[in-house]
């Protein structure tokens, strides 16, 4: 197998905990934690309460603007959480240094169980979302990198719709992903299609539905805009000469249905079984004008 297929095999294998530091890491801003980033930094304080090590000041504040994150952009990033343990120490013990040994003793215990816990923690996530499942999300609002979000044009088989206001990503992705869904900017951020069947569904089975979906719900002349390899698309984007179509719906988020304003997943679900189906659905005829 060339290297280039190896790291695209390694880093689809990788991408779940990925995803899932990276969900954690998101919990963390500048007012009040959010619950899932809290418990993480619950963890090392613990530790460091326990080994009675000061750092000067606060030692949650310290983790929180030194250790924590630094672990979990390292793991968010495609490193082992071991490999992330390991750069962990070494730069906490190097800070240390020679001066105060009894102090680095504690302080490597002490984060050794710390992120032995976050190791588990992490699996714990990917074990409640375990499996894949079929998504469709607004691509630039998850709080992804953009080098994770290559990995879905490179690992993943996804389809994508870009119109003049929307960029719509559908995809047999990690479930660990629908932890991300949830979060709200103009609606959610996307909605979880199937959970069950979704070995079908690759990047044309994908794209099937999306054009399916644009069909259904009136604007059959999308269907154009729908790309299945994500691979070369961007470049094609660039030498395209007419400009992009509007949406030209109501809403262009999504919602749960309940007082809430977007597309949920019934309004998709005819699409999304058509596709499941190979089945195309024709776009609708024009009336014929009679002859006055």
């Amino acid at each position: 197998m060339p290297d280039v297929e190896q790291a695209i095999a390694m880093s689809e294998e990788r991408l779940p905990v990925m995803l899932a530091a990276r969900w954690v890491l998101g919990g963390r801003t500048p007012r009040q934690h959010q619950e899932r980033y809290t418990a993480f930094l619950d963890v090392i304080d613990d530790e460091f309460t326990a080994a009675e090590i000061t750092v000067g000041y606060d030692s949650r504040a310290y983790a929180n603007k030194n250790l924590l994150p630094e672990w979990l952009e390292d793991v968010a990033a495609g490193h082992e959480p071991s490999a992330a343990t390991e750069g962990l120490l070494r730069r906490e013990l190097e800070r240390v240094g020679d001066r105060a040994p009894d102090l680095a003793r504690k302080l490597k215990s002490a984060l050794e169980q710390a992120c032995r816990a976050w190791s588990h923690m992490l699996q714990g996530i990917l074990l409640a979302n375990a499996g894949d499942i079929v998504a469709i999300f607004h691509e630039y609002q998850l709080q992804l990198g953009w080098d994770m979000r290559d990995l879905f044009r490179t690992t993943l088989p996804c389809a994508r719709l870009r119109t003049n206001e929307v960029s719509w990503l559908v995809g047999r992705v990690p479930a660990v992903l629908g932890l991300f869904l949830g979060e709200r900017e103009s609606g959610l951020i996307g909605l979880v299609l199937e959970r069950e069947r979704t070995q079908k569904f690759d990047a044309d089975t994908c794209a099937l539905f999306l054009r399916n979906a644009v069909t259904l719900l009136g604007r059959p002349e999308l269907a154009s805009c729908v790309e299945a390899d994500l691979s070369t698309s961007d470049s094609e984007l660039e030498d395209r000469e007419e400009p992009l179509p509007a949406l030209g719906l109501p809403h262009s988020g999504f919602g749960t249905g309940f007082q809430d304003f977007g597309l949920t997943r019934a309004d998709l679900l005819p699409a999304l079984q058509a596709a499941w189906n190979g089945r195309e659905v024709p776009a609708p005829k024009r009336a014929r004008r009679r002859k006055a």
